[in-house]
């Protein structure tokens, strides 16, 4: 079973893109782990790997996706102390599908990155609110969803308009007619 799809050339350009997204993933965790690096909104950072993940998602197939997803979910589990497993496995299912999605059924447009980062981090977060807050039944609900979750929601939400933008420019040269306004 091939992962990585075709032979010759687009292996190459797909093995040098996945280094390169391993190579963000790993900088841009370290960068938000860092204390008093970047700027925080109602006691929230961004979350920059999740941001970067509609990149991937939006550029790559769904089983390049899964496994990116995989590997930050377990970033998320050892940085957030929940259970092992929890985030990766969430992660990993929303990446496949939504990378399927994007690769056979739309256009890769920013319109379409606004779209998919909204879906995605707002699923991403109402999911983790209801596995790690509403089903153990802590209090004070609403004020945990709106200045917890909703903030970093759009918080990161900011970050992966950036980060599409930015690896689009990367992967021009790799693959042509990869952006398109």
């Amino acid at each position: 079973m091939v992962i990585l799809g075709g032979g010759g050339m687009d292996k190459k350009q797909t093995i040098f893109r996945c280094i390169i997204y391993t190579a963000e993933m790993v900088f841009f965790y370290v960068v938000s782990q860092m204390p008093n690096f970047l700027p925080s909104v109602v006691g929230h950072k961004p979350n920059l790997v999740l941001a970067l993940l509609v990149s991937v998602i939006l550029s790559e197939g769904s089983r390049i996706s899964a496994g990116f997803g995989m590997a930050c979910g377990f970033l998320f589990d050892i940085g957030l102390d929940v259970f092992v497993g929890l985030n990766a496995i969430l992660l990993c299912v929303l990446c496949y599908f939504f990378g399927g999605l994007c690769n056979y059924y739309l256009r890769r447009t920013f319109v379409t990155c606004f779209m998919v980062s909204i879906v995605f981090i707002s699923l991403f977060y109402h999911i983790q609110f209801v596995l790690l807050y509403l089903i153990p039944g802590y209090g004070d609900i609403y004020y945990a969803y709106i200045f917890h979750y909703v903030s970093a929601m759009f918080y990161s939400f900011i970050f992966a308009q950036v980060f599409y933008l930015l690896n689009a420019a990367l992967c021009f040269k790799l693959r042509k007619n990869y952006l398109s306004f």
